[in-house]
Parts: C-alpha cells; structure tokens; sequence
C-alpha cells in the first residue's frame, strides 16, 4: 500500500492527473505519468493506482549472453531472473546479457510512453542499460531500454527497434522533409559520425531516440524533429552491460 500525503505535493509529484481547485478532490483517477510521481516506482507487483486496473502483464525469459554485435548465444549469468524480480550479477565473468519480454500489450486506451525502472545504472556502479558505447574517459553511458513495437500480440510492426530512456517519455527523431524515421545508419548522411559511439552491426537500424547519444546534436539539424512513438503492443529487451 502507497500512503501518501497529496496535498503537500508540488504539481509534478501528484498522483493523479486532475484535482479540483483546492488540490484536494480528484477530478480525473487516469494516473500522472510526470517523473516525481512516487506511485510510479513504488506500488508493488499486482497493485493499480487509479480507477481502473491495468490489463499488463510483464514476463521475462531466461537471459542469454550477447556479443557486441548483438548475436545472442548461450544462457548468461550477468542478469538473474528468478521469476520474481530482475537483478545483476555483478560478480559474473560476462561482459553483456540480454533479456527479453514477451508481447505486451497496454490497457485500452492508453499507450506505451515511457519505461519505468527503479535502477539507476551509473559509472561508478560499473553498468549501463543498452547498446553497447564506447566512451572516452569521463563520459557517462546512456541507459535505456530496447523497445520493439508489434501490432498485434503476434505480428511484429514495420517499425524499427529504439531505445527508451529510463523514467523518462521516449522520443525519436524523423526527418521534416518526409516524416520517415533516422535510423544510426543515416546519421553520417546528416553529418554526424556514430561509429566512435556505437558499433553500427548492432544498433544500425535502430531508430535514433533520446535516449542514444547524439540526440542533441541530431535536434539542432533544421531537417529534424522530433516525434513520441505510441503503441498498444511491444516487447521490451533489457541489455546489461559490465565495464571495468
């Protein structure tokens, strides 16, 4: 159970989308999905905030190892799944494990907007969330989840894999001229070199999103903009990286 006292807090922090004048009677029960929203991260497994109960259920399969190209192989140890939570192994000997979700599919009405996550990789804790990056001394690895977008609880969308930030919205980048989706493949025709970043055999179709490096530079371009992918149906792939 979430005890929490509303009223004392700031308009991001709320719990739920719409309150009367005072800040006191809930208008709209429709959760606030605002980072700061404490019923985001710490409601238990089975438990809803708001009118109704949300219809998703998240599994998870046995985590694989993975080398930089993104070639999956034999089981890993990196990541432990015991069926009930999701932890890392920071004793293990693997350098990445990759682990999948099966299809999700969203309440009515609703979407897919951002991943939730109360882990918060950092350098210091030697792991990152997501492509493999190779940074210059001092820099910070960018964490995020690998979302691939269905259109149906068995069909895949024409639509390429991206990478959601964090407890953060997801955005990616598509060009004005077209609407089409910039892809790490087409980041050296807009100027800018990925290859120093990113090895291109693992994460060349994905789409560009905020939560890749890059992204600020690419929002500067004229021809760009950016765009918030929305999904009824997706699986979600957690890829666990050890660096010295």
């Amino acid at each position: 159970m979430l005890i929490y006292d509303d009223q004392k807090a700031s308009v991001n922090n709320k719990i739920f989308n719409k309150y009367d004048t005072g800040g006191i009677t809930v208008l709209d029960y429709s959760l606030n999905n605002t980072k700061g929203n404490p019923a985001l991260t710490k409601s238990s497994i089975g438990s809803f905030i708001g009118g109704m109960r949300p219809k998703v259920n998240i599994t998870f399969d046995a985590p694989k190892i993975i080398d930089d190209n993104g070639v999956e192989g034999a089981n890993g140890d990196l990541i432990v799944n015991d069926g009930v939570t999701i932890s890392i192994n920071t004793s293990s000997a693997q350098a990445r494990n990759i682990i999948h979700t099966g299809v999700i599919s969203i309440v009515n009405g609703s979407a897919f907007i951002q991943w939730q996550s109360d882990f918060f990789a950092s350098n210091v804790s030697g792991i990152y969330l997501g492509a493999k990056q190779t940074l210059a001394a001092g820099l910070f690895h960018i964490n995020g989840v690998v979302i691939i977008p269905y259109n149906s609880l068995t069909v895949a969308a024409n639509f390429p894999k991206f990478l959601a930030p964090l407890n953060s919205p997801a955005e990616i980048a598509r060009r004005i001229s077209d609407n089409s989706i910039i892809t790490f493949n087409d980041l050296a025709g807009l100027g800018i070199d990925a290859t120093p970043v990113y090895n291109l055999t693992e994460v060349g179709t994905w789409a560009v999103s905020n939560a890749t490096a890059f992204w600020q530079s690419l929002m500067e371009l004229d021809s760009v903009y950016s765009d918030t992918p929305a999904f009824k149906y997706f699986k979600a792939s957690v890829i666990v990286n050890k660096f010295a």
